[in-house]
């Protein structure tokens, strides 16, 4: 009895000590500024969601709030009328202050985001444009894609990047406590909680993956080019099937009636989606552009190209993209067109280097002599 009194008493003990090395729902305020983002983020917060919010406020898509208590609604006239008043413009808000809630246990922190703030400075003071509810424009900020460089993974949402975390961002208000004119103890709290030992927990996947845009180049150097074979076969299949041209074409050809010539094909662009898993590189065709005489077609999609009843040297044409077995100059990454001087590095990069850095390698070789 004694004993089991003891070990109740050592146990109590040990969970007063795990309490105080933890807490659950500590309210945070942190403040993400447009400058001090690096490339390798491959995306910029700051710079970005204050115009989407603007544009889904002004549609009506989305309730601007006076404050974060949510007692007055701000229509987009009355966002107009503070914008005019101030003599600044929202989408030019420069800083986002992310309304959050941390959980931090030994090992790990975890967060929710509760909503957001935009302000702007009159003077030496800063004033409130409002407050979005992070629950009320989930479903808009979870479906669409924010602006990213070569250094972020495909089709990366405005939600995935707020709750990746993979940005700078200062502690301006913690419990209680406010940090604005003591922004020295706002370093040290932050070093404190992240003090190497313990780890963000975002829960939010960051794979390596990339949308990638390139056209196919021809090699007369080597007897078996598969650019040349795909295009030679392509365009002996589209003048035996001219419907599919037809139903392609933006234009150029059917505009005034039945076209009767010569269909060559001049260019392929391919879209794919590239991905890495650890030494694997794995390729995946979302869509083909063809060039009819030089003149753009609307794109295929994976499956009109899948439904191709043709082979090229006993291949189908998902199996020639996939096998690459031809030059490519990549035209964009991320939707981020690549200068025509850079894209043999870019290709370089993404078969040798790490896929967060990218940009970072191509500046550094670009500059070797």
């Amino acid at each position: 009895m004694i004993r089991k009194a003891l070990l109740f008493i050592v146990l109590s003990l040990v969970s007063l000590s795990q309490v105080k090395a933890v807490y659950v729902d500590k309210p945070v305020l942190s403040h993400v500024r447009i400058s001090g983002q690096h490339d390798t983020f491959g995306f910029n917060l700051a710079m970005h969601l204050p115009d989407f919010i603007y544009e889904q406020v002004k549609a009506g898509q989305l309730t601007l709030w006076a404050s974060p208590k949510k007692i007055t609604r701000l229509n987009f006239s009355a966002l107009q009328e503070i914008e005019r008043s101030s003599n600044t413009k929202f989408k030019n808000c420069s800083d986002v202050f992310l309304h959050e809630f941390w959980d931090c246990s030994k090992r790990k922190l975890s967060f929710v985001i509760a909503g957001f703030s935009f302000m702007y400075n009159s003077g030496e003071v800063r004033k409130p444009y409002g407050f979005i509810d992070a629950q009320e424009a989930f479903r808009l900020l979870a479906s669409n894609l924010i602006p990213c460089n070569p250094n972020a993974p495909a089709d990366l949402t405005y939600w995935e990047a707020i709750n990746s975390k993979r940005f700078n961002f200062t502690i301006v208000q913690y419990g209680r406590k406010q940090f604005a004119s003591k922004p020295m103890e706002s370093v040290e709290l932050k070093n404190k909680i992240f003090d190497g030992k313990r780890k963000m927990d975002p829960k939010i996947p960051w794979p390596n993956s990339k949308l990638i845009i390139y056209e196919l180049e021809d090699d007369y150097l080597i007897d078996h080019d598969y650019s040349q074979y795909l295009k030679k076969g392509l365009e002996k299949y589209f003048n035996k099937n001219r419907s599919l041209i037809q139903s392609h074409d933006p234009g150029n050809f059917y505009d005034s009636g039945d076209y009767k010539g010569y269909f060559q094909v001049t260019g392929l662009q391919i879209h794919e989606t590239w991905s890495k898993r650890g030494p694997l590189f794995l390729s995946y065709v979302d869509s083909m552009v063809v060039y009819i005489n030089n003149k753009k077609m609307m794109a295929f999609t994976v499956e009109e190209i899948r439904n191709f009843n043709m082979k090229i040297r006993f291949k189908s044409v998902i199996d020639i993209l996939k096998e690459k077995s031809f030059k490519l100059n990549i035209i964009s990454i991320n939707n981020v067109l690549i200068d025509p001087k850079n894209q043999a590095l870019y290709k370089k990069g993404l078969e040798e280097y790490k896929w967060t850095q990218i940009t970072e390698y191509v500046k550094y070789e670009s500059t070797k002599d």
